[in-house]
């Protein structure tokens, strides 16, 4: 397969990352601009999640998604937990972890539908 270049733009980082991820894991050269700029600095999710207290949950984004217990699922109805840990991601993980999403904590069942396609067929 020929190595190809690929520039992703986005409004946030939720609309792009699992993209952006997958086209590099097939070997490819991938490069991703986002205009949010709240999803584009760490500070920026600990600053909301102390403007609006609540039980959050956060997801890596990039190439640590894959890192299991870097997924955190807050318990903390004020978010202080989750505040605790966005500060020890930046210092231990710094410009390792490009991005993550920061989600409100709902008690369910997560269920989601995904799939690419690249206009002849179904990527896998």
């Amino acid at each position: 397969m020929e190595r190809k270049n690929f520039l992703f733009l986005s409004l946030d980082a939720a609309l792009i990352g699992d993209l952006a991820w997958q086209v590099s894991k097939e070997g490819h050269d991938v490069k991703y601009y986002i205009e949010a700029e709240s999803d584009r600095d760490f500070g920026a999710g600990i600053d909301h999640v102390r403007k609006n207290p609540a039980p959050y949950m956060i997801k890596p984004l990039g190439k640590v998604q894959n890192v299991k217990r870097l997924l955190y699922v807050g318990r903390d109805d004020d978010g202080g937990d989750v505040v605790d840990v966005l500060r020890a991601y930046e210092t231990a993980w710094g410009d390792r972890m490009k991005g993550f999403q920061l989600q409100r904590r709902v008690s369910g069942v997560e269920v989601a539908v995904c799939g690419f396609f690249d206009g002849n067929r179904f990527v896998r």
